[in-house]
């Protein structure tokens, strides 16, 4: 080798290296990343490549459609940290075309937490969670796809695929189907004892009224409220016309009691107004005594015996009145009528008092057992007499 050779080989361009070579991928446009990304070169330079690819169908065809598992986790894990930086949405690869299992795929490469309860969350299709059930890769996608299966014909059937294949999904499948058994296990009770509750309530509706009718019709009451809702109609209606008759046997029994109340009631009120009313008419005959004999005073009296007669025979039709009672009201009840006649016929008792005064007075003691005299005594006397049927305490001062 001359000298000259020697000297133009040191000028020579020496190969990058692998570091290098990948630093230099952040300095080239979209459309060169691509060109990589699905060349035949090294599978380090295509995942640097995929790396730093934007969204787009590249993309989208290296994570799905790629023969190289490499490649493929590479592409995904870029859809991964796209979503994690909100540049996609789940709402976006879905729209692409992207199925939800291959979008299970991408999430379990996502940072954040909750990517994988998004994408179970979004899909309401009970086939679609049974497969994640049987091929997600994680077990945390098995078992939130699982418990989110509530249809009981494809919990039974992947109780039978996991079965000894995998204890982590049979575990949940198989509590949610005990669940299911034990929910059914109660529905046949609780219709049995809808029937045995329509027997009792169709059983007590006939019964007679007791001191414990009230309190059993309560019972069956809150005991039909806790098992109305699972009734189907026949039982409704049975047990609601009982429950009707039931009541209606209750208000019967409430109103004859609130009757008898208020008839008590009344009755007491009858008595103490038949005892004010002899006291009312006490002290009318007291009053007549000293009455002024004119048309108001006479008439003003002769109307509160009209209704004090009135009201006692309201009071009587409530409770009839006691023996001795009803005698001293019409015996008062004379005596006003007697002293009414004599207001009219003699005038007030101060002036009958005090003509026969003067009378007395003016006759000489020849002549003080004359018919006149004589009558005029008597006819105060027996004025007089009606005041037997007055008590000391209203007996009037002219008196």
């Amino acid at each position: 080798m001359t000298v000259l050779s020697r000297i133009l080989g040191n000028f020579k361009t020496k190969p990058k290296t692998p570091e290098e070579q990948l630093a230099d991928l952040a300095q080239l446009p979209m459309s060169s990343l691509i060109e990589i990304a699905v060349a035949d070169e090294s599978v380090a330079q295509r995942l640097g490549a995929i790396a730093r690819l934007d969204y787009g169908p590249t993309l989208i065809a290296l994570a799905f459609e790629g023969a190289l598992t490499g490649i493929q986790q590479g592409a995904r894990r870029r859809l991964a940290a796209l979503l994690d930086d909100g540049l996609i949405t789940l709402e976006q690869l879905s729209a692409d075309g992207v199925e939800p299992l291959a979008q299970l795929a991408v999430v379990g490469f996502c940072e954040q937490d909750g990517w994988l309860e998004r994408l179970l969350n979004a899909s309401f299709d009970e086939t679609l969670l049974y497969q994640i059930a049987i091929e997600g890769v994680s077990a945390r996608a098995r078992q939130l796809a699982v418990e989110r299966i509530e249809d009981e014909n494809v919990l039974n059937q992947l109780l039978k695929a996991t079965k000894g294949k995998d204890k982590l999904v049979y575990k949940v499948a198989k509590a949610k189907c005990d669940g299911f058994r034990e929910r059914d296990q109660r529905a046949a009770e609780t219709q049995v004892e809808i029937a045995h509750l329509c027997q009792r309530v169709d059983a007590h509706s006939k019964r007679a009224f007791d001191p414990f009718f009230a309190t059993q019709s309560a019972q069956l009451q809150a005991k039909w409220s806790l098992l109305k809702h699972a009734a189907d109609a026949q039982a409704t209606a049975r047990v609601e016309q009982a429950l009707l008759v039931c009541q209606q046997t209750l208000d019967a029994v409430l109103q004859q009691q609130a009757d008898l109340a208020a008839q008590e009631v009344a009755v007491l009120k009858a008595v103490e107004a038949q005892g004010l009313l002899i006291k009312q008419l006490r002290l009318r005959l007291a009053s007549l005594f000293d009455c002024p004999a004119t048309e108001a005073a006479m008439r003003s009296a002769q109307e509160d015996l009209v209704a004090c007669r009135e009201q006692w025979e309201e009071a009587g039709q409530i409770k009839a009145a006691k023996k001795a009672d009803k005698q001293t009201f019409s015996q008062l009840s004379e005596g006003i009528t007697f002293q009414l006649e004599q207001l009219q016929q003699q005038g007030s008792f101060r002036d009958q008092l005090g003509a026969l005064t003067d009378l007395i007075a003016t006759t000489s003691s020849d002549n003080a057992g004359e018919p006149e005299g004589a009558e005029a005594f008597e006819s105060l006397r027996v004025r007089l007499k009606t005041t037997s049927l007055l008590p000391d305490a209203v007996l009037p001062q002219s008196v």
